[in-house]
């Protein structure tokens, strides 16, 4: 799981911090694929592609959040563009990637219509996808008191491909507490 939680880890990073971050996983890089919204890299020996979709962070992503929420996921810019960077990905390397994603990223790599890895982070999970099965090929990754990502412990996991963080350093205060663990720094903060 260090590998996966080294790639959530650089959603929010620059491009060229999180590519410095990955060469240890022999990673390099897409810079014609990758943008500020998620980054593409490639295994420097089997040409593996791996899509990392960032969360939250401008103020069009949290409409983004909003709009997928409701159920117009079909009007939201970050969805349209998660799922057309798989298909040039896709086209380009000629096999599938493996898409990993926080929050409102999580929810994209989870939609991004690719059928290898998929590794979540306190996924952003709108009520109406509560009963919905998760595929083998994913894993959902989130802090137990994670409010936006709640939702998803109502979703089916046959194959227990939920793994639940135990938030080590807490404030006290449940709010607090809950938004805390919500941000990718509470990986590093936690000890993950």
């Amino acid at each position: 799981m260090d590998k996966d939680l080294d790639l959530i880890k650089q959603s929010y990073q620059t491009q060229n911090q999180a590519e410095k971050n990955l060469e240890k996983h022999n990673l390099e890089r897409d810079k014609h694929l990758s943008t500020i919204e998620h980054k593409v890299f490639f295994d420097k020996n089997t040409n593996k592609p791996v899509i990392i979709h960032r969360g939250s962070k401008r103020l069009s992503d949290f409409l983004d959040d909003a709009l997928i929420g409701v159920g117009l996921k079909n009007h939201s810019h970050r969805y349209l563009d998660a799922k057309r960077i798989t298909n040039k990905v896709r086209e380009k390397y000629k096999q599938e990637p493996d898409a990993y994603g926080d929050s409102l990223g999580g929810y994209l790599s989870e939609h991004s219509g690719t059928k290898d890895k998929i590794i979540t982070y306190n996924k952003l999970t709108p009520l109406y996808e509560i009963g919905k099965t998760i595929p083998k090929n994913q894993t959902d990754i989130r802090f137990k008191n994670d409010i936006i990502s709640l939702p998803s412990k109502l979703q089916k996991y046959k194959y227990k491909n939920l793994s639940e963080l135990k938030q080590k350093n807490k404030t006290g205060n449940a709010i607090v507490d809950s938004y805390n663990s919500h941000l990718v720094s509470a990986l590093k903060n936690n000890g993950y």
